[in-house]
């Protein structure tokens, strides 16, 4: 519409997708392995928006998005098993996966500032409305995901961090621990949280280089997932070497 000021884009999709055992411990690592795999379906997704740059170093992007979804996979809580328990993951501490068709809404914008050839600065926010069949909430899945980014790069020092923000959700908890087979799962609301990572590195050399890394800096114990914290302050530092083979 505008030369470089201002695009205008859209699209649609759709397709089958195959999640793995492993993609789906990526996002819930409390996974039993005894859910049945049954593939994604994404009937449609139509979107648009708007793209470009307000100067010349500040660059924005707008997004909406409406989709059909069969079989979406939703993560919720195990049962106890109430025959012998022979497994570590049979006492309620364990996710199962369950499907749901959806139809979902996605609003996202994004901005990207560069502050200087070294400095640069970014942040993004989606919001989602989920439209359930026969669940009475799309388990798990957060409202609103919000995040601000830096990076800074000089010579052979790269720095950046990230302040990431997660909305409230809800999840299943069980109303009675004690009684499995007569136990009813309640919906429980999960509390937002944000979190701040932080990582340095700098490189001796084309091949070798030296890396810190700080996650979770304020040592936040929200729940991820219900009944389920994050570990407090994480840190981590190493070298790495790239072998010419």
């Amino acid at each position: 519409l505008i030369d470089e000021i201002m695009t205008v884009y859209g699209g649609a999709t759709g397709g089958l997708e195959f999640p793995s055992y492993f993609s789906h411990l990526q996002k819930n690592p409390y996974l039993s392995p005894t859910y049945n795999m049954i593939p994604t379906d994404e009937k449609y997704r139509f979107y648009g928006g708007l793209k470009g740059k307000l100067t010349g170093n500040i660059s924005y992007l707008l997004k909406a998005s409406y989709a059909e979804v069969n079989n979406q996979s939703v993560y919720v809580h195990n049962f106890t098993n109430p025959d012998e328990i022979n497994e570590a993951y049979e006492y309620s501490n364990s996710f199962d996966v369950i499907y749901d068709n959806m139809k979902v809404l996605a609003l996202n914008a994004e901005t990207s500032i560069a502050l200087s050839k070294e400095f640069s600065l970014g942040g993004s926010i989606d919001l989602y409305n989920y439209d359930t069949t026969t669940l009475d909430e799309a388990y798990n899945f957060p409202g609103t995901e919000a995040s601000i980014f830096t990076t800074f790069k000089q010579g052979k020092w790269y720095a950046n961090a990230k302040l990431f923000f997660v909305g409230e959700r809800y999840d299943l908890m069980l109303d009675d621990l004690s009684v499995p087979l007569k136990s009813i799962f309640m919906p429980s609301k999960l509390d937002s949280y944000f979190d701040i990572n932080f990582m340095l590195n700098y490189a001796f050399s084309p091949r070798l280089s030296a890396f810190a890394r700080v996650n979770n800096i304020f040592g936040n114990n929200y729940e991820r997932y219900l009944y389920y914290p994050v570990q407090g302050v994480q840190a981590m530092g190493g070298i790495s070497y790239k072998f010419d083979l």
